[in-house]
């Protein structure tokens, strides 16, 4: 490995580093007071049960796609439309196959975020 390629993948660890702060203080602060297009996204943390989990973890996928991708602060909403909150929370899905399946990623709950009502 050359001198600058040794410096350009010690840059890239100090960036990935950089953000993975930034989104664990988002993820920390999703959990004490969600960002308005958190709860668009996912509805309102749960205050019980497995469901904090999943949302914590889906709330974690946001922030990560948010911040390695997007380059938005925590409560920065992605765009001003709130009609829609996957794009209020993420943006526009990419046209790059890739890129694309990232978005997917980060945008599914992995959970019911409106659970039938018991009758």
């Amino acid at each position: 490995m050359t001198r600058t390629h040794a410096a350009a993948a010690a840059r890239r660890t100090r960036l990935d580093a950089a953000l993975d702060r930034q989104t664990t203080r988002a993820f920390l602060d999703a959990t004490a007071k969600p960002a308005d297009y958190l709860t668009a996204l996912l509805g309102p943390r749960p205050t019980t049960g497995s469901a904090v989990t999943a949302w914590d973890e889906a709330a974690h996928r946001v922030e990560h796609y948010r911040h390695h991708t997007l380059g938005l602060p925590y409560g920065t909403p992605a765009t001003a439309d709130n009609s829609d909150p996957v794009r209020r929370a993420l943006g526009d899905r990419p046209a790059d196959p890739t890129a694309a399946h990232v978005y997917d990623q980060a945008c599914q709950p992995d959970f019911d975020v409106n659970p039938p009502l018991p009758l």
